[in-house]
């Protein structure tokens, strides 16, 4: 993690996600950036209304964030 990236522990409503993305991922479990950090986006996409645009928002946030998603498996 560099010195910017925000804490693992924060709240993923503080991260910049529409309320539709907060609300899906919060009906999975999925409430904070560990949480986050420990899924796939091939996971992500198996939850009904994550789509590749969902995908593309929640990577970007995550960037910004100073984090990514868990990279895929070969």
């Amino acid at each position: 993690m560099d010195e910017t990236a925000v804490d693992i522990d924060t709240w993923l409503d503080t991260l910049d996600l529409n309320l539709r993305i907060l609300n899906r991922l919060g009906s999975e479990g999925i409430l904070r950036v560990r949480d986050l950090r420990a899924c796939r986006a091939s996971d992500l996409r198996k939850f009904p209304g994550i789509g590749p645009r969902s995908i593309r928002d929640i990577q970007h946030a995550m960037h910004q964030a100073g984090h990514t998603l868990r990279a895929e498996e070969a």
